[in-house]
């Protein structure tokens, strides 16, 4: 988990000095974000960013971004993915709960530990099935339970085809929230198989949503696709700033020195002068 956040905070920097909600300045060169490069031809896939980041902090492993990401997302593999990003940790009770889980199955401790925090209860027969496609409607179930620590976004959700549904509720919890969206017809299409980028996406926006929901700045470090893989020189005193901001809500420092001493009081190990160049390790540390 912190190398994970160690990677949205450089994004997260990165983003505020190319401004990406306009006015962008040109960043020096010599630093770049260690980010990978998505093999074509999904380097051009509408979440190629969102790929190349959890990829890049070894969330996603190799073989996860070398198919095409329009590919049905099996429900092992979100459930890994959500267990992870929820914080959970592995666990292993002395019986499985699914017949076809058995406890020598990689998603096993993942999916148990889903099933510890009752998020998934698997199909009547006694089975998960973990290979079989996730329908939306199943990604909204599975998250709402970990949706409650991130703020609300909007109080209106009217979907046209979520009436009735069993997950009718789910699906607003989640929405409110902005972990999942609609399409420009006003449909949700909860019975609609979820591809392994729109699952990506959701683990990215829960990420970014657990490591500072108040921060206004997280949220739009999730349009990453606009910023294209942001490049620049980045400081410890520019980094230490962000920190104190957003993670112990300081008020705006006046210089980078009095932003590495804020980090320095508070016992984060900052042990660079303001003006040197961050390496990535030295975050690592921080987080």
């Amino acid at each position: 988990m912190r190398r994970w956040t160690a990677c949205l905070l450089v994004t997260l920097v990165l983003l505020s000095l190319a401004g990406i909600s306009g006015g962008a300045k040109e960043l020096p060169p010599g630093w770049q974000v260690p980010l990978k490069q998505l093999p074509a031809p999904w380097d051009r896939h509408w979440a190629a960013e969102t790929l190349a980041v959890l990829w890049s902090t070894g969330f996603l492993a190799d073989a996860d971004v070398q198919q095409d990401p329009d590919r049905p997302l099996p429900r092992g593999h979100f459930a890994a993915w959500i267990s992870r990003a929820a914080g959970l940790a592995p666990f292993r009770p002395e019986r499985p709960s699914f017949a076809d889980v058995p406890a020598d199955s990689p998603l096993f401790p993942w999916i148990e530990a889903l099933v510890q925090a009752g998020a998934v209860h698997g199909y009547p027969d006694g089975t998960f099935q973990a290979g079989r496609p996730t329908a939306r409607a199943e990604l909204a179930a599975v998250l709402r339970p970990f949706s409650r620590r991130l703020p609300v976004r909007t109080q209106s959700v009217g979907f046209t085809d979520t009436g009735g549904h069993w997950a009718e509720g789910d699906i607003r919890e989640v929405a409110r929230r902005g972990l999942l969206t609609g399409y420009p017809d006003g449909r949700f299409q909860p019975d609609r198989v979820a591809t392994f980028a729109e699952g990506a996406t959701v683990i990215l926006r829960l990420l970014a949503g657990h490591a500072d929901p108040k921060a206004e700045s997280v949220r739009l470090m999730l349009q990453l696709q606009q910023a294209r893989q942001a490049r620049g020189l980045v400081t410890v005193g520019e980094m230490a700033a962000v920190v104190a901001q957003n993670f112990f809500n300081a008020p705006l420092l006046s210089t980078a020195d009095s932003a590495v001493n804020f980090l320095q009081q508070r016992r984060i190990p900052v042990s660079q002068n303001a003006g040197d160049v961050l390496q990535v390790e030295e975050l690592q540390a921080w987080v």
